[in-house]
């Protein structure tokens, strides 16, 4: 399980409970000389935003709308409103809606704050979102057993054309049935997420950084209500905020590397945006070269999947699980003319003794593939040298199909 964080320390103020006729406590002596930044940038309805800054706002300059542009032909807003008292948040009226999935880049040029400090022009892009519906978004990487004092998280993938509001998903587990628990909205500001991209959810932000040289920062949330993950065994659970399930992982640690001995800190990683979460084929450890998670990258042990029209392709031909994120694993890519076949795939030696019993029986997808990672039936590293790869399918009209490939273990033995 993930440890929980401490308390806040509260900074107490001096006895008495103030400084009268003094220098105030907090006095900044340092001279304010930067514009106001943009914090964030909500679209609150189709045709109006919600901007923050991280200071006030000059509220007489900051209404003019030649301040602010938006491009694929929208231009100019058609008002703008400064919100008092606090001054720090401004609303845009635009004269044209947003188009749902467009992407759109906002630009602010010189807006002052109070001490009519000018900044220099920003952008942020802006994107009406859409309903994430099953399997557009994915749990594409887990921190499940995290080192002691470390934290769990999870890491997702817009897999497809929309833009997905991060406001709008849900992590659950799930209870002893499997149904799901423990509910936590991944964040309570819009956060947008393009097609393609990637989130990343932890309690800790912070100590997520600090153990994972290979990270994209600027991905993360933190969310100090995220789910608990049992180390050994449980459940991910996505949905969307009408509580459609999206996606969903029964992990096992179980699914690590054989040859890991230590697996705490180790995150568990997809290996195919596409294939289907469940299958435990489609996940293995973060290599050892990136220091075990990519949280917020692209994974060290992700497979691009090439269109062929080949009946059995290896990929690649000589592969080293040596935990360097090249090569670790063999890929089996196999293509039937339709579905319903059950598959069998088996290794062995060149002189034709069984290594692995890899699939017995599985009802494959008329386009799929296995992963080999080079251990044995005792889950011991096989010894390096070339191995046969023999598939068998069958269907209930009696087709079978079989076929042999060979591949190279290479490595340090």
């Amino acid at each position: 399980m993930r440890m929980r964080r401490s308390s806040r320390t509260v900074r107490s103020a001096p006895i008495g409970g103030g400084t009268p006729g003094t220098q105030n406590s907090v006095y900044d002596a340092t001279p304010d000389t930067s514009g106001p930044q943009i914090i964030s940038v909500t679209l609150t309805a189709n045709d109006t935003l919600l901007i923050v800054f991280d200071e006030k706002l000059d509220s007489l300059t900051a209404v003019e709308l030649f301040h602010y542009d938006i491009d694929n032909g929208i231009g100019n807003p058609g008002y703008a409103a400064v919100f008092s008292p606090d001054l720090t948040t401004l609303v845009l009226g635009l004269e044209n809606d947003l188009m749902v999935n467009n992407v759109y880049t906002l630009t602010v040029s010189s807006i002052a704050d109070c001490a009519l400090n000018e900044t220099n022009a920003q952008t942020a892009l802006i994107a009406v979102p859409d309903t994430a519906s099953p399997f557009d978004v994915v749990i594409n990487e887990v921190m499940f057993n995290p080192p002691t004092g470390g934290f769990d998280y999870v890491e997702i993938y817009n897999r497809s054309d929309k833009t997905i509001d991060a406001a709008q998903l849900k992590l659950w587990n799930a209870d002893q049935s499997g149904e799901p628990n423990e509910e936590s909205v991944l964040t309570a500001t819009s956060r947008l997420v393009p097609p393609g991209g990637f989130l990343l959810v932890t309690e800790d932000t912070a100590w997520v950084k600090a153990n994972y040289f290979m990270r994209n920062d600027s991905t993360f949330i933190q969310n100090e209500n995220m789910p608990g993950y049992n180390d050994d065994a449980g459940t991910v659970i996505l949905t969307n905020a009408g509580n459609t399930v999206i996606d969903k992982l029964a992990y096992n640690a179980d699914w690590h590397f054989a040859l890991i001995d230590e697996q705490d800190g180790v995150s568990l990683e997809r290996i195919s945006y596409h294939a289907p979460t469940q299958d435990s084929m489609n996940w293995h450890s973060a290599a050892t070269a990136v220091g075990y998670g990519t949280p917020g990258m692209p994974n060290s042990q992700l497979v691009i999947d090439p269109a062929t029209n080949a009946d059995l392709t290896l990929d690649p031909k000589v592969f080293s699980p040596d935990g360097d994120g090249y090569h670790d694993v063999l890929t089996i890519r196999y293509n039937f003319d339709s579905p319903g076949y059950t598959l069998n795939i088996k290794i062995f030696s060149e002189a034709g003794a069984l290594v692995k019993d890899l699939v017995n029986g599985r009802l494959a997808e008329p386009n799929g593939f296995a992963i080999w990672d080079g251990t044995d039936e005792r889950n011991n590293r096989a010894l390096v040298g070339p191995y046969v790869v023999w598939v068998e399918a069958f269907n209930t009209n009696g087709d079978v199909k079989q076929f042999k490939e060979v591949c190279v273990l290479a490595g340090k033995q």
